[in-house]
C-alpha cells in the first residue's frame, strides 16, 4: 500500500512539473493585455513572437527584441483592438520606435563562396524586414520599420458618445530581395563576418505605446 501511495505521489509531481513548464511557453507565444479609460478599451494580443508588456491606468507599452535571419521567414504579428463608446472626447495615441535589421550600401565579401576575393555590392541600404499594417482587414501601410513609423504613429480623436470597434494588425517578416545580402546577414548572426558592426544590424527591436487620453 505504501509503495502504491509513493507511485501516485510521483505521478502527481511529474504532471505538476510538466504543467508549470508548458504554461510559461504558452504565455510567451500568445499574450493579451488591455487598458480602459473614458468608456474605451484597448486590447493588444500577439502570436509567434516574444514580447514584454507594461501597462498603467491608460497606457500599454509593448517591446520586442529578436535576432532574425533569412533562415526563419515565419510571419509574426500583433493585434490591437479599440472598442467601446467614448464617454468624453478622447485621444487614442499610437507610437512605435525602434531599430530594424539592415546592411548598409557598400561592397562586401560574397559569403556564398569560399573564395575570399569574390565580392558583391549594394547600391542602397538593404532592409529585409517588411511590416504590414491593416485596419479592419484593409491594408493601410507596408514597408520597412522606418517607413511604417510614419503611418503607425498618429493621434486618433474619438468624439464624445461615438462608438468604435476597430481592429489593427501589425505583422512583420523577412522578405528576401537579395540572396547575397541575406546570406551575409545570416553569417553576421553567426559571428562569421569581419565588417564593422556599424555597417549592419542583426537585431529587430521596437517599442509600441498605446494610450488613451481625454481631449482637453
Amino acid at each position: 500500500m505504501k509503495n502504491k501511495k509513493n507511485i501516485i505521489m510521483i505521478v502527481v509531481i511529474v504532471i505538476f512539473i510538466c504543467l508549470i513548464s508548458v504554461i510559461p511557453v504558452y504565455r510567451l507565444s500568445h499574450t493579451s493585455i488591455s487598458v480602459e479609460k473614458n468608456g474605451l478599451k484597448i486590447t493588444s494580443s500577439s502570436k509567434k513572437n516574444k514580447n514584454n508588456y507594461v501597462k498603467d491606468k491608460n497606457t500599454i507599452i509593448l517591446s520586442s527584441q529578436e535576432k532574425m535571419s533569412a533562415n526563419n521567414k515565419e510571419k509574426k504579428f500583433i493585434e490591437f483592438k479599440i472598442a467601446g463608446e467614448s464617454e468624453v472626447a478622447s485621444n487614442v495615441i499610437f507610437n512605435i520606435t525602434g531599430n530594424t535589421i539592415y546592411l548598409k550600401q557598400g561592397k562586401y565579401r560574397d559569403m556564398t563562396t569560399n573564395d575570399i576575393n569574390v565580392t558583391f555590392s549594394l547600391q542602397e541600404d538593404y532592409y529585409p524586414i517588411i511590416y504590414t499594417l491593416t485596419k479592419n482587414g484593409e491594408e493601410i501601410g507596408k514597408g520597412n520599420l522606418n517607413s511604417i513609423k510614419n503611418i503607425f504613429n498618429k493621434n486618433e480623436i474619438i468624439d464624445k458618445n461615438k462608438e468604435v470597434n476597430d481592429v489593427y494588425n501589425l505583422s512583420w517578416e523577412w522578405v528576401s530581395t537579395n540572396s547575397k545580402a541575406d546570406n551575409y546577414l545570416s553569417k553576421a548572426l553567426d559571428g562569421a563576418v569581419v565588417a564593422t558592426s556599424e555597417n549592419y544590424n542583426i537585431t529587430e527591436s521596437f517599442k509600441i505605446e498605446l494610450k488613451i487620453e481625454e481631449v482637453k
